[in-house]
């Protein structure tokens, strides 16, 4: 459950052609190569279930932070690292671009997007990666990437 709520959080990030701000998810996209983008959002995902999301959401490029419903998820474009503070979970996934996770964007309903702000992107990267170097040994962290 927990792989599937982190799944659909990521759907939400996307932005892509959803239907009732598409003229505001399209600017938001277009500007992600220029800018770096802040908002905070809600929705509903419709996937046999419904499941409320709610969270922010930073992005740059192939870059971003979500969090929300208890869940971290950071994206350099490169790796994903999925964190679960509550339950002291950490998962590392490849990530690629932002557009990966296309596939639940017809499920989304309600989306609410709020305090939209865009900035001058910032060259260091580095917030965009999770640093489990700083994590003790009551962490549980899974590499899930192929090697």
């Amino acid at each position: 459950m927990k792989r599937l709520l982190c799944t659909l959080v990521l759907a939400l990030c996307t932005l892509g052609t959803l239907r009732a701000q598409s003229a505001v998810t399209d600017e938001i996209i277009a500007r992600l190569r220029d800018s770096r983008v802040s908002l905070k959002f809600s929705c509903t995902l419709e996937d046999g279930v419904s499941i409320e999301l709610s969270g922010s959401l930073i992005a740059q490029g192939n870059c971003f932070i979500i969090k929300g419903n208890g869940l971290e998820i950071y994206s350099d474009g490169k790796t994903r690292w999925t964190v679960d503070p509550k339950e002291k979970e950490v998962y590392l996934e490849e990530g690629n671009e932002i557009s990966e996770i296309l596939g639940y964007r017809d499920q989304i309903r309600n989306l609410q997007l709020k305090d939209i702000k865009y900035e001058q992107p910032g060259e260091d990267l580095s917030a965009f990666r999770f640093d489990c170097s700083n994590l003790d040994e009551g962490w549980i962290v899974t590499d899930l990437r192929q090697e």
